[in-house]
């Protein structure tokens, strides 16, 4: 218990997972987020001035 204390942690009960560091978690989902959000921006179909 003494080393829970000195971590950051958050139990997710409906995985049955320890997350450690949460707050790293969240930033990379939201990098995760951004890089789906632009690579479905580059997939979109352009429109041919021609």
């Amino acid at each position: 218990m003494d080393f829970l204390r000195q971590v950051d942690y958050r139990i997710d009960f409906d995985a049955s997972k320890v997350i450690w560091d949460p707050a790293r978690i969240a930033e990379l989902r939201q990098q995760r987020a951004d890089l789906e959000a632009a690579i479905a921006a580059l997939a979109e179909p352009t429109e041919d001035p021609e």
